[in-house]
């Protein structure tokens, strides 16, 4: 019994071995260090997992925005000691050189402090790393032990992590998770939290295409019972207030999983409770 549950354990939570040689190999036919680890990220899109700069940023962007201030006060300052009210009318005739110089730093700093806002905004609006796909990273590094330390412990700054490659359904992903640590609890090795194999020569992936498939079919099954249990189990009562218990508790079921499994705001968790 313990043999037959181990092959279907693997059979869910490994890649077929030809493709973990197919991947993992073309990353370690490179020199160890940057080679090699970029080499690995650019096997798994996940895995492009790099850090936000989050004080940073926000410091970066605070000193642009006092920049400007700085020079909107010089350009108040030049128009109220304007002596000639013309060249405060008529720009096409302003032979004020201190005003044209403002306004092209104001120019140019403002264009420069807009760019970078919105480069930050894109960041701050990237999804989250995924906890696992950081761990397997901090298990490879340690594992190989080719990389400098400190040059790796942006890994650390779980909070910043961001993920550059988009991932698939959010509720999917959390239940694909869930089936991977229910299948790897009875198969994980001491001091190694997901059963990776550390040694430089044989790395495995979870969450091969059999854990997808398994996913989906619990989530439509999920969805299913959401939507048919409440029908069939007001058939077979006959009181009109057990019905509506029922039906209040089916709505506050559907929505409570909803909010924890998506990113649904508050006027689509409004809609779904309506329809």
């Amino acid at each position: 019994m313990s043999a037959t549950w181990a092959r279907v354990r693997n059979w869910f939570l490994f890649h077929p071995q030809s493709e973990v040689d197919i991947e993992l190999g073309k990353a370690q036919s490179f020199p160890d260090g940057y080679p090699q680890y970029t080499a690995l990220l650019a096997t798994h899109s996940p895995w492009m997992i790099f850090r936000r700069f989050d004080k940073v940023g926000a410091r970066i962007l605070l000193l642009k925005q006092d920049k400007i201030s700085v020079l909107e006060e010089k350009l108040e300052d030049i128009d109220q000691n304007e002596r000639s009210l013309l060249f405060l009318g008529k720009s096409r005739s302003d032979r004020n050189e201190d005003r044209k110089v403002i306004l092209q730093q104001l120019e140019t700093a403002i264009n420069n402090y807009d760019e970078f806002a919105q480069s930050f905004s894109r960041a701050l609006n990237l999804q989250a790393a995924n906890a696992r796909d950081v761990t397997s990273l901090h298990n490879w590094i340690e594992g190989t032990g080719c990389l400098y330390e400190a040059e790796t412990a942006y890994l650390s700054h779980q909070d910043e992590l961001v993920a550059l490659a988009p991932q698939a359904d959010n509720t999917l992903l959390k239940l694909e998770t869930s089936i991977e640590d229910f299948l790897i609890r009875w198969r994980r090795p001491a001091g190694n939290p997901y059963g990776i194999d550390l040694r430089p020569n044989q790395v495995y992936m979870h969450a091969g295409q059999h854990i997808h498939h398994l996913g989906r079919m619990a989530l439509v099954l999920a969805v299913a019972l959401l939507m048919m249990g409440p029908v069939v189990v007001c058939n077979l009562v006959n009181a009109q207030a057990t019905r509506i218990a029922i039906i209040g508790f089916s709505i506050a079921t559907y929505l409570a999983m909803i909010s924890s499994f998506t990113k649904a705001r508050t006027l689509e968790l409004t809609v779904a409770a309506a329809t």
